[in-house]
């Protein structure tokens, strides 16, 4: 799947893009890793392109109530599954989000 655009910054006096995403920290690109003998290998076949989608990094994101609460209900009806063992919550969480064209956007303290 492909990422949706980073969101811009608004005009002034507009809300703030990332607050406004309800998805918001340190936006990243990265490659699958696709070595079979590391730690973080990934088969085609679990997850087919080359690279994760736009994602926000580590523990310095956020998510909104809704989008928080939406992944919660969907977790416990295990719908939500992550593309290998190594993939991490980080990448799960922007691949879930997608389902919801939903995209990472900068937060201010990135």
């Amino acid at each position: 799947p492909r990422s949706p655009p980073l969101h811009p910054d608004p005009p002034s006096g507009e809300a703030p893009s990332w607050a406004a995403s309800g998805y918001a920290g340190l936006p990243r690109e990265s490659a699958v890793d696709r070595h079979p003998r590391s730690s973080a290998y990934v088969a085609r076949d679990t997850y087919g392109p080359a690279t994760w989608p736009m994602y926000n990094q580590g523990v310095a994101y956020a998510l909104s109530a809704q989008l928080a609460a939406w992944v919660a209900r969907e977790g416990a009806r295990g719908v939500l599954r992550a593309p290998g063992l190594t993939a991490g919550e980080d990448v799960s969480m922007a691949l879930w989000l997608l389902a919801r064209d939903v995209g990472p956007a900068r937060a201010p303290w990135g």
